[in-house]
């Protein structure tokens, strides 16, 4: 049996800069196979978008930790909001793979109707998939002009927004689920449109 401990030590003062110390925030132990996908692997970006057709490149980081990768293969397949799958594609594996989608009548991202599509990246030895990752993105465009300002899908977009802290007031530094979507859905009805987390690395929002 393999034991895993943990120990949080606190040995400093607190201040109005880091309020809380410890874990708090969800902690995941990940068993993998020799290759796989590494942590936050997939980048995903739409170069070319349309109300016609997107274009979905996708970027896949493997690891390798001594395994052959002739026999490997990588296939991404791009499910929309209900699960179906809309668009398929299969590579021979490679440290860095590259993948180029076409998406016809895609369903573009805004904050009006955040609508995201899910990238399921399977790597598979023959028909035994041995790592799965699910990557979830919003297609749309982003461009800012001089004349136009910021331009979301074409059109012209004023962000409205604030700084947020990390933690969730009274509740502390602790990583609470429903409160970080409850704190979204706040300033969603507050007019929102955009935030700016401060100076600590921002937690899930």
């Amino acid at each position: 049996e393999n034991v895993l401990a943990v120990r949080v030590r606190n040995e400093g003062k607190n201040s109005r800069w880091y309020s809380g110390s410890g874990i708090y925030r969800h902690v995941f132990l990940t068993v993998t196979n020799p290759v796989y996908i590494e942590q936050w692997g997939v980048y995903i970006t739409t170069p070319n978008v349309s109300e016609t057709s997107a274009t979905i490149n996708i970027q896949t980081s493997v690891v390798n930790e001594g395994q052959n990768l002739q026999s490997l293969k990588l296939r991404t397949s791009i499910l929309d909001a209900k699960n179906n799958i809309v668009a398929k594609t299969e590579t021979a594996i490679s440290p860095s793979t590259n993948q180029s989608i076409t998406l016809s009548k895609p369903h573009l991202w805004s904050p009006e109707s955040p609508y995201l599509y899910h990238a399921v990246s399977d790597i598979l030895q023959g028909e035994k998939i041995i790592d799965h990752v699910v990557t979830s993105f919003g297609v749309r465009s982003i461009n800012i002009t001089a004349d136009k300002g910021f331009l979301l899908n074409g059109k012209p977009i004023e962000l409205k927004g604030g700084c947020v802290h990390h933690d969730n007031g009274p509740l502390g530094s602790a990583t609470i689920d429903r409160a970080e979507e409850g704190g979204v859905e706040l300033l969603k009805r507050m007019g929102d449109n955009a935030v700016r987390p401060r100076q600590q690395p921002p937690s899930i929002k």
